[in-house]
């Protein structure tokens, strides 16, 4: 018997790099593997290089800054989970697997109507709006945190499914962004999309940091091709996520869950600077709060966000966090201040 699973999620890289994850795992298990999203999201790049069959079904993002848009929302998901019951007949699997993201919300309805079993996973510390749209027609909600698992009859918490990395020469990765090697790197990136808010306040930091840092910018689609300026090498992409984690020496970021997890569990000092509420669900503010009760973390917040308070965390969490690699007790080291010159105050 051919045993078949279909995976859904996208819009962001953060519902598709997870899903990527499980696929190394679930391989041994399923003799066929299919995915589900759109053409405008990110996935169908993503999920190309691995030679998977790949279809694509009509959806909407809910709005947050439009809510006329959200007016179109019922018309498309009816047309969407129309044209995902057409591929899930074709396909018949055995299971879905959702990741979340509005691309995966017809795919879930279209599965249940159709009596194939649901399996969805939540990354952030709550859950988001597509998985509370679909959590009940699951048979299980797995989650990276405890608490979004609470309160949900079918939720188990499983922790974050990342994916495996292989750790490479420091010093010849480095290289392969034309840096020497000699001095560390600061590895700033803002999601698969960019965030344009640390981009802007990394290139003003650039020269309070240039003497003593190296800086691997991860700029979006802010910029259309990579170049290296100084000490400052800026691309819109990397796919190769390998290479510039093991040239890392620390890291800027936003704190959406999966970079978070990957972050944490390859032991890099990190300052989180959230995706703050209104810009989303405040989703990223959770999961930042989470992980500094936990002493793993720096946070500085965007509407702290400069150039002296940027610099100012990196070279704290750099000096400090360096030391504490592989402990749990990094909060020893420092505290949060409430000085927005220099966020924060060294106890060791």
């Amino acid at each position: 018997m051919m045993y078949k699973i279909v995976f859904t999620g996208g819009g962001t890289a953060g519902h598709v790099v997870p899903n990527i994850a499980v696929m190394q795992k679930t391989n041994k298990y399923f003799d066929k593997t299919y995915y589900i999203g759109s053409d405008s999201g990110i996935e169908k790049s993503l999920i190309k290089p691995l030679d998977i069959p790949f279809y694509s079904v009509p959806c909407v993002k809910f709005s947050r800054d439009n809510f006329l848009k959200n007016l179109k929302i019922p018309f498309s998901l009816m047309s969407g989970v129309s044209a995902a019951k057409k591929i899930l007949k074709k396909i018949k699997p055995d299971v879905v697997f959702s990741k979340g993201g509005y691309v995966a919300v017809p795919v879930v309805l279209a599965a249940k109507s159709l009596g194939i079993p649901v399996v969805c996973h939540e990354s952030d510390y709550s859950l988001g709006l597509a998985n509370k749209l679909t959590a009940k027609f699951a048979k299980a909600v797995l989650t990276s945190f405890p608490s979004a698992a609470k309160g949900l009859k079918n939720g188990i918490f499983i922790g974050p499914p990342i994916k495996e990395f292989n750790s490479k020469n420091k010093r010849l990765a480095k290289q392969k962004f034309g840096f020497s090697g000699d001095k560390p790197l600061l590895l700033a990136f803002g999601g698969s999309q960019g965030a344009s808010a640390i981009t802007a306040a990394v290139k003003k930091a650039a020269p309070l940091l240039e003497n003593d840092f190296d800086i691997l910018l991860i700029a979006g689609k802010s910029v259309k091709e990579a170049r290296k300026t100084g000490s400052v090498y800026e691309t819109p992409f990397i796919s190769d996520m390998e290479t510039a984690y093991s040239a890392a020496d620390v890291a800027l970021a936003r704190c959406g869950s999966n970079s978070a997890f990957e972050i944490l569990s390859l032991k890099i000092p990190v300052v989180f600077v959230p995706l703050k509420k209104g810009n989303s669900r405040g989703d990223q503010v959770m999961n930042a709060e989470y992980f500094l009760k936990s002493g793993n973390c720096l946070v500085l917040n965007e509407s702290d966000l400069t150039e002296k308070s940027l610099a100012a965390y990196v070279n704290s969490a750099y000096r400090g966090l360096k030391l504490n690699q592989g402990r749990n007790d990094t909060k020893v080291f420092y505290r949060k201040t409430h000085d927005t010159t220099d966020k924060t105050e060294k106890i060791a």
